[in-house]
């Protein structure tokens, strides 16, 4: 998972995540919210070179089949349906 420079480019479902060391060793993560809801903790590869929408149809292959996969806007539907709004 880790290129030779040492940054891990990693698929969570939920968020695109780099991680990588600073120059004392810790472990950093940069992320960004994906469109969808996965269930936690998951972690997979990811191709540092695919663009937004690329990146977007690879999640939904890689996780729909996972418990509780839909996009953000179908999770969050379903808990105001859930606590009564």
């Amino acid at each position: 998972m880790l290129l030779s420079s040492g940054v891990a480019p990693v698929n969570h479902g939920n968020a695109w995540s780099v991680y990588f060391q600073d120059p004392e060793g810790n472990t950093i993560e940069v992320f960004c919210d994906s469109p969808f809801h996965v269930r936690q903790p998951q972690l997979h590869p990811r191709d540092p070179a695919l663009e937004e929408d690329e990146l977007c149809r690879a999640t939904e292959r890689e996780f729909s089949s996972e418990p509780d996969f839909s996009t953000m806007a179908d999770f969050w539907e379903a808990q105001r349906r859930r606590f009564g709004e």
